[in-house]
């Protein structure tokens, strides 16, 4: 429990990568089978899924963060940190994560 902070960090930040490297191995052998004229709606089928998600994601994130500050809840460790600390930049990741693929897809469209 104790590194959960830093282990959703990374994740967070290898799912970017991954995605903006195109580096998921299993979905592209299972793109490629696909026509040529298919590939473009299943990526773009795929990125709604995932930017879907990503809303509903931000959504509970944020409720989550507003009950933590409202109630003051802290960790039950002995330092007693703010869960709030931890919650907002996870927040404002997944924050940030929408507005970059919102407008990569706008611009590129």
């Amino acid at each position: 429990m104790k590194f959960q902070g830093i282990h959703s960090a990374s994740r967070q930040r290898l799912l970017s990568y991954a995605l903006f490297e195109r580096a998921h191995i299993r979905v592209d052998a299972l793109l490629s089978l696909f026509p040529k004229s298919l590939q473009g709606v299943v990526n773009l089928f795929g990125m709604i899924l995932l930017m879907g998600f990503a809303v509903i994601l931000v959504e509970n994130v944020w409720y989550m963060v507003a009950d933590s500050l409202e109630n003051g809840s802290r960790s039950i460790t002995p330092m007693r940190v703010p869960l709030a600390l931890p919650q907002i930049p996870w927040l404002l990741g997944w924050m940030l994560f929408l507005f970059f693929r919102f407008f990569d897809r706008a611009g590129g469209a």
